[in-house]
């Protein structure tokens, strides 16, 4: 039997709660394969305690894994985004993490805000490049706490991350059109620009 170790962030605020119940469903679900959890305490809670952050050990440990399960992360009396990054940006550049994919579908009419949408009408991919652009994290702030204080970030896009990216989009449309057959809604693959 094939036993599958993930590793589990409970996080913050909601997210151990969210956590537990999302692992009842793993061990609900399972029929011919079990699980490993591996537990780690990187979260807000953790940091104030011991002032740790993710350390590269444990980045190397991820990589081993066959999955991590993040609840949500972030405190009030942490610094905005300094464990967020450890933890979501660890996982994201250390695991190279590049596809976010987002499916949305439709299960029932009655669910819907959209008038005269049924499942037939709702169902497609969102994906995002998940390592570059804002994420790459370049930029600073000079002259911090100075009534002329200036925040720069960049977005930095690569060659190897943009062609990777969309060429793991036209095999998820590929993939989607061979699943729905002949008769099936023919697939689109439409790029999108998202701006803050």
């Amino acid at each position: 039997m094939k036993t599958y170790n993930i590793g589990v962030i409970g996080g913050d605020g909601i997210g151990p709660e969210v956590v537990c119940e999302g692992l009842k469903v793993l061990r609900a679900v399972k029929n011919g394969f079990d699980y490993n959890f591996v537990e780690y305490p990187y979260g807000s809670e953790h940091y104030l305690k011991t002032k740790e952050l993710v350390p590269d050990r444990v980045i190397e440990e991820w990589r081993g894994l066959d999955a991590v399960f993040l609840g949500a992360i972030g405190h009030p009396a942490v610094e905005v985004g300094l464990v967020e990054r450890s933890v979501i940006m660890g996982l994201r550049f250390g695991l190279d993490l590049y596809v976010n994919l987002r499916p949305v579908k439709l299960y029932s009419e009655h669910v819907c805000p959209l008038k005269d949408k049924t499942p037939k009408d709702v169902d497609f991919v969102v994906l995002r490049e998940n390592t570059e652009d804002a994420y790459a994290g370049v930029g600073g702030i000079c002259k911090k706490g100075k009534a002329d204080e200036v925040a720069v970030a960049e977005m930095i896009f690569t060659r190897k991350g943009t062609e990777r990216i969309i060429r793991y989009a036209f095999e998820v449309a590929r993939q989607r059109a061979k699943e729905r057959g002949a008769g099936g809604r023919k697939p689109k693959l439409t790029m999108v620009d998202k701006a803050n």
